[in-house]
């Protein structure tokens, strides 16, 4: 009654339900019993947030973010974001990437800031982990931090087949932390 596609990564606390107990209601006004168990499909990749309700009867197409907390039944489309009770589409994937690539050295700074604020420290590859793309040495092994989040995400052979395409825009950390303007 469940289908998960491949690269689905579900979050602690997600249910999937492939019915209810409501027919107990239509069984005490009506006296009888009505099923509702419906299968419910997954596509693949696919993320789903912290404690988010599929309802029976949801397709979730490929390449689908569901956000923290959604209440998700019908149809999630391809390449979309969908968040919120009830579940809406908030965006596409393409968008969502667009704005955390031009977010992406912004929110690297803001962690590294933080931590140096917090901590008193220089933060190291592990503290900016999962922005160890902006100052990736390419001619050098995938360090092996970066190197897990990308196993994680079921993206490894992907990202190692394309990252000579990829712009590097500092050329190690040390020159990421000078423009943090944090020594």
């Amino acid at each position: 009654m469940i289908n998960i596609g491949n690269n689905v990564k579900i979050a602690d606390g997600v249910r999937i339900l492939t019915h209810d107990f409501s027919l107990s209601v239509i069984a005490n006004t009506y006296d009888e019993i009505i099923g509702s168990v419906r299968k419910v499909t997954i596509g693949n990749n696919v993320f789903i947030g912290m404690n988010a309700t599929i309802l029976a009867g949801t397709v979730i197409e490929d390449n689908v973010i569901i956000g923290a907390g959604a209440v998700v039944s019908g149809k999630c489309k391809n390449n979309s974001v969908y968040a919120g009770n009830p579940a809406k589409k908030i965006e596409s994937i393409d968008e969502l990437y667009k704005k955390r690539k031009n977010k992406e050295i912004e929110n690297a700074k803001e962690l590294a800031r933080t931590y140096y604020i917090k901590t008193g420290k220089i933060p190291t590859s592990d503290v900016l982990r999962e922005y160890s793309m902006l100052f990736l040495d390419k001619s050098q092994k995938i360090p092996g931090n970066l190197r897990k989040i990308m196993i994680a995400a079921g993206a490894l052979e992907n990202i190692q087949e394309n990252i000579s395409k990829k712009n590097i825009p500092f050329k190690d950390i040390n020159d990421f932390i000078e423009h943090c303007n944090l020594k």
